[in-house]
């Protein structure tokens, strides 16, 4: 697994709620997973914030 899908599933764990389907839980994590991804090319490997 790489760095990317382990901070992606971090951000399912700690952001999903009881109940959530597991479609939204995929389309969460692909939009993390692609936003991880973005921010990392942009930032060319340096740390970064969401925030």
């Amino acid at each position: 697994m790489s760095t990317y899908e382990e901070l992606a599933l971090l951000y399912v764990k700690q952001n999903s709620k009881p109940g959530d389907s597991p479609e939204k839980l995929l389309s969460m994590y692909r939009n993390a997973y692609e936003k991880i991804a973005k921010c990392d090319k942009q930032h060319g490997g340096r740390a970064f914030s969401f925030e």
